[in-house]
């Protein structure tokens, strides 16, 4: 079940970047499934940033918040910062949602300083593409 729920998210995340929300939620949804049935905490943080990006892009709102505090949970008690740090800059994109993209930006902030301490460098470079998408949402905002 542990290779199941990451293969399942990771087939999420691919289609999310193909531009399939519906084969994404599908994904995600036997990712989340597999995970809980066999109750492990590391599936449970380490899928939880792809859940909560299919979740923001598919307009599912209380998914994506229930699937965040679930990762943070998980990871925060496996003592994980590199996965708690992508399960907040993966939910920038829910904060820009709820109408704080100050804080969305703040929570990629924080989570690119972890990435450029101890993460893989993608995940660097794609907090960075976040913020640069965040600003130019917070402009759009404001304008």
């Amino acid at each position: 079940m542990f290779l199941f729920a990451r293969i399942a998210a990771e087939l999420a995340r691919l289609a999310l970047y193909q531009g399939s929300l519906e084969d994404a939620g599908q994904h995600a949804a036997v990712s989340h499934a597999a995970a809980t049935e066999h109750e492990c905490r590391g599936c449970g943080a380490g899928i939880a940033a792809t859940l909560i990006e299919v979740a923001c892009a598919n307009g599912e709102l209380t998914i994506a918040d229930a699937r965040r505090t679930e990762g943070l949970e998980h990871a925060f008690r496996l003592g994980l910062p590199v996965a708690s740090a992508e399960i907040r800059a993966a939910s920038a994109r829910l904060l820009v949602a709820h109408g704080d993209v100050a804080g969305a930006r703040n929570e990629c902030i924080e989570a690119l300083a972890v990435f450029e301490q101890s993460g893989p460098t993608y995940l660097a470079e794609r907090t960075r593409r976040r913020i640069a998408e965040i600003d130019v949402e917070g402009k759009a905002h404001t304008a």
